[in-house]
C-alpha cells in the first residue's frame, strides 16, 4: 500500500516558529573547519565561455543580429549551447577558420536547469561543432525584428540569447574572491588565472592554487550585475597592485567598492594564447554583499554560570533596529598559547554583546593547563543568517575575567569527569550525553525521548525534504511505498538554508511529529544538516531514544539521523551561471547564495563536526570520467560542472571537507532530475526502501 502522507504547509506559521538555538562547541583539531575560509581556498575552474549576446538591427531592418567570434583552441571537442527564452525564434550561423559554412542542423533542443527538480528551466539548443577546427570562428545568431521581441530585447536593453562555449583543451581559468569580507562600502574584487588542467588534480588534493600560466592572457575582465540589474566591466591587471600577488605572474585581479547590499554575479573572463591557439575562458559567481550591520568592538569578559564558562563578547550595533539583530557568532577560546574549545551559536546582539559558552568539560581536554598563562578568544568572528556573509572579525581579544573566575576554576577543575570518546565527534553521536558538544537539552526534549522509549518505539517517523525552489517532493512521486513518511512542501521557494531549516522544523512540530529522521535531496541535505547541527529538534528526540534503546546500532549507522541524495554540501560551480541566466531572462525563483562554492564554504564553516557525523550521503553521476563524455545529464550543465556531475551537483563537491560524514557510494547512469538523460536519482526505489530501512 502507499501510505504516504503529502501534506501542506502553512507559511504563516512556519515564518513566526521560534526555535531555539544549540551552543555548539568542540576541540581545537577543528579549529581551522570553523574559521572563515580563506578564498584562494574555494577557486572555481572552467574550460568554458559564457556571452551574453546583446542584439541589434540587421542593415536591412527586418532582422535583430548578434554577431562575435569564438576562439577554438581543440581539433576534438567543441561545444556550443545558445541559451534563451526565444530559442524558437533564433536562427543560428557558424562559419569555420578556414571560411567554410559550418553545417548546424545537428543542433538539439535542450534545458538549464535552474532549480533543484528541473521545472524552472532556461530553453537551450545545443551543437556539437563537427569536424572541429583550431582557429576563430564567426558566430550570427538572428531573429525577425518582430515588435515585442524589439521592445523586450532592444528596447531593454536586454540579451536576446546568451552563449556557452566549451573546448576538451588543457588550458582552464581558475578564479576566487579576493576576500570574504563582502559589505557594502568595502572593496571587493576576482583574482583570476590561465591553468594547465594537469596541474588541477595536484592542487586540488594538496589544497592548494594551481600555478599560473605566465605570458598566455593577453586580456581579462571582470563583469559585474549589480542588484539594480546594471553592469559594469572592469579590466583585470598583473601589476601586483589589485590583489593579483606579484606582477607579471600570471595572476590578475580586479577590486570595486559595492555600494547596495544584495545579490550580485561577477564574471572574471580572460582571453590569450597557449601552445600556439588562441583561448577564451569564463567564471561566474553569485554572491551575496551584506549591510554593515554590526561590528566586533575587541571587548568581552568572562564568568562562570554553573558548569559553563561564558564568553560574553562586545558587539555594536550599526544604525537602528526594530528588532534584535540576529547573527552566527564564533570563537576560539585559548589558555597559555594553546587551544581549548571553540563555541559558536545563532545569537541576538543584546545590550551591546553577544554571548558564547563553553562546557567546562573541555577545559580537561589533553594539554590543557589552567595553571599557567591567560585565556585569550582568537579568531571571532559574527556573520549575518542570509549567506553567513562574515560582518565583523577580530584576531585576537583579551577578555576580562569576573574576580571570582580563577577560584570558581580551580574548584570545578577536579569534579570534571570526561572519558576521551567523549572529546570524539563520531563517538558522541552513539552516547546519550551530547550536552558537551551542543550544550545543556531542553526539557521537552528529554521529555519526549523518554515518553518514545517508555513506549517502545523502535522508529522515528521519516520526514522527506525536497530542494531548491522545487515544485513538488520528487520522494514522493519515486514510486517506493514508504510507510506513513511526511512530506515537507514549501514548493516554488527560493530560501537561504537557514530560515529552511526552521521551516522543517516548524512543519514537523506543526504536524506534531514528536521524533523524526530526516531525508533530503539535493538542498534537502543541507537543511537536515543545518538543522541537526544548529537548532534542538525532534531530530535529537530521536537519536536520544535511539542510543538508549541500541547504541551499537547508531555507531554502525545501522541507525542514521539525517541521509540525503544528489546534496551539493561544498556547493555547485553552475550556481553562478545559473544566477546569470535567471537574472538576464527574469526566470522565476532567482538564485541561491547558500548554494555556490562561496556561500557553501561559509555555510560549513557553521557545521558542527558532531552533526556532520550524523550524515549519509548518497551520489550519482552520469559517468565516472572527468572530461567530456557523451554520457552526459544535462548538455548545457556539462559544460559548466566540474565532471563527473549528476547535471547539477559535482561529485568533487558532495562532501562536507574535512568534517567527519558518511559516504554511502555513488551510482552511475543516474540524473538530479526527471528531465535529463538518465533516471532521476530519487526514484531509485531500491536505495529509497534502503534509506527508509536505516532511518533513526
Amino acid at each position: 500500500m502507499f501510505s504516504i502522507f503529502i501534506i501542506g504547509l502553512s507559511i504563516v506559521g512556519i515564518v513566526s516558529a521560534n526555535v531555539e538555538a544549540k551552543m555548539r562547541n568542540g576541540p581545537p583539531a577543528f579549529f581551522k573547519q570553523h574559521r572563515l575560509p580563506l578564498p584562494e581556498a574555494r577557486f572555481e575552474t572552467e574550460h568554458s565561455l559564457f556571452l551574453e549576446m546583446f542584439p541589434k538591427l540587421s542593415n536591412s531592418k527586418s532582422d535583430l543580429e548578434f554577431t562575435t567570434t569564438l576562439d577554438c583552441d581543440s581539433d576534438k571537442v567543441f561545444l556550443i549551447s545558445f541559451l534563451s527564452s526565444h530559442c524558437d525564434k533564433l536562427k543560428f550561423e557558424l562559419t569555420a577558420p578556414d571560411g567554410s559554412k559550418v553545417d548546424v542542423s545537428g543542433i538539439e533542443k535542450g534545458v538549464f536547469p535552474i532549480n533543484d527538480d528541473g521545472s524552472v528551466t532556461v530553453a537551450a539548443r545545443n551543437l556539437r561543432v563537427p569536424s572541429p577546427q583550431i582557429g576563430t570562428y564567426q558566430v550570427r545568431v538572428s531573429a525577425p525584428a518582430e515588435r515585442e521581441l524589439v521592445a523586450a530585447t532592444l528596447g531593454a536593453e536586454k540579451p536576446f540569447a546568451a552563449l556557452l562555449a566549451y573546448t576538451d583543451s588543457p588550458v582552464a581559468i581558475v578564479t576566487h574572491l579576493s576576500t570574504y569580507s563582502l559589505e557594502v562600502g568595502k572593496p571587493v574584487g576576482l583574482v583570476t588565472r590561465a591553468v594547465d588542467a594537469k596541474t588541477l588534480v595536484a592542487a586540488r588534493a594538496n589544497n592548494t592554487m594551481p600555478s599560473a600560466l605566465r605570458s598566455t592572457v593577453a586580456h581579462a575582465e571582470m563583469i559585474v550585475l549589480s542588484p539594480d540589474g546594471s553592469e559594469t566591466e572592469l579590466r583585470m591587471h598583473d601589476d601586483g597592485l589589485h590583489n593579483d600577488l606579484a606582477a607579471g605572474d600570471g595572476v590578475f585581479g580586479a577590486t570595486f567598492v559595492p555600494h547596495e547590499a544584495g545579490s550580485y554575479v561577477w564574471r572574471a573572463q580572460i582571453s590569450g594564447s597557449a601552445n600556439g591557439a588562441a583561448f577564451q575562458r569564463s567564471t561566474q559567481h553569485y554572491v551575496r554583499v551584506a549591510r554593515d550591520v554590526a561590528a566586533l568592538n575587541g571587548r568581552a569578559e568572562l564568568s562562570m554560570k554553573k558548569n559553563r564558562l561564558v564568553a560574553s563578547i562586545g558587539a555594536d550595533v550599526h544604525g537602528k533596529s526594530s528588532a534584535p539583530v540576529r547573527v552566527h557568532a564564533y570563537a576560539e577560546l585559548w589558555r597559555g598559547g594553546k587551544g581549548v574549545a571553540w563555541a559558536m551559536s545563532i545569537v541576538n546582539i543584546v545590550n551591546g554583546a553577544v554571548e558564547l559558552t563553553y562546557d567546562s568539560r573541555w577545559l580537561r581536554a589533553p594539554g590543557v593547563d589552567l595553571s599557567s598563562g591567560t585565556f585569550e578568544l582568537r579568531n571571532v568572528y559574527i556573520s549575518e543568517m542570509n549567506g553567513f556573509v562574515p560582518l565583523s572579525h577580530v584576531p585576537i581579544i583579551k577578555p576580562k575575567q569576573t574576580t571570582h573566575l580563577s577560584l570558581q576554576l580551580g574548584a570545578m577543575w577536579n569534579k570534571l569527569t570526561v572519558s576521551a570518546r567523549m572529546f570524539d565527534p563520531v563517538a558522541i553521536r552513539a552516547m546519550e550525553d551530547d550536552s558537551m558538544w551542543f550544550g545543556e537539552r531542553p526539557q521537552w526534549i528529554e521529555e519526549r525521548a523518554a515518553k518514545a522509549t517508555q513506549l517502545g518505539a523502535s522508529a522515528s517517523d521519516v520526514l522527506l525534504v525536497h530542494g531548491y525552489c522545487s515544485s513538488d517532493n520528487p520522494f514522493a512521486t519515486s514510486g517506493h511505498s514508504w510507510n506513513g513518511a511526511k512530506v515537507f512542501g514549501d514548493y516554488n521557494q527560493n530560501l537561504p538554508t537557514d530560515e529552511f531549516a526552521q521551516r522543517v522544523a516548524a512543519f514537523a512540530e506543526g504536524q506534531q511529529l514528536s521524533q523524526y529522521a530526516l531525508i533530503g535531496h539535493s538542498q534537502g541535505g543541507l537543511v537536515g544538516a543545518h538543522l541537526a547541527s544548529s537548532y534542538w529538534s525532534g531530530l535529537d528526540v530521536a537519536r536520544v531514544r535511539a542510543v538508549r534503546q541500541n547504541a551499537s546500532e547508531v555507531a554502525s549507522g545501522a541507525r542514521r539521523l539525517v541521509q540525503s541524495v544528489g546534496s551539493p554540501y561544498m556547493g555547485c560551480t553552475g550556481a553562478g551561471t545559473g544566477a546569470n541566466l535567471a537574472a538576464l531572462f527574469g526566470v522565476a525563483c532567482g538564485a541561491n547564495a547558500d548554494l555556490t562554492p562561496e556561500g557553501a564554504a561559509l555555510w560549513l564553516a557553521t557545521v558542527s563536526e558532531a552533526a556532520s557525523s550524523n550524515v549519509y550521503y548518497y551520489t550519482t553521476t552520469s559517468a565516472t570520467t572527468s572530461g567530456w563524455t557523451t554520457n552526459y545529464c544535462n548538455f548545457a550543465t556539462y559544460m559548466v560542472l566540474e565532471a563527473p556531475n549528476d547535471g547539477t551537483t559535482e561529485l568533487g563537491r558532495t562532501s562536507f571537507g574535512s568534517l567527519p560524514s558518511n559516504n554511502m557510494g555513488n551510482t552511475l547512469k543516474q540524473c538530479h532530475t526527471s528531465d535529463m538523460n538518465y533516471a532521476n536519482q530519487s526514484h531509485d526505489v531500491k536505495r529509497n526502501a534502503e534509506m527508509e530501512s536505516h532511518a533513526m
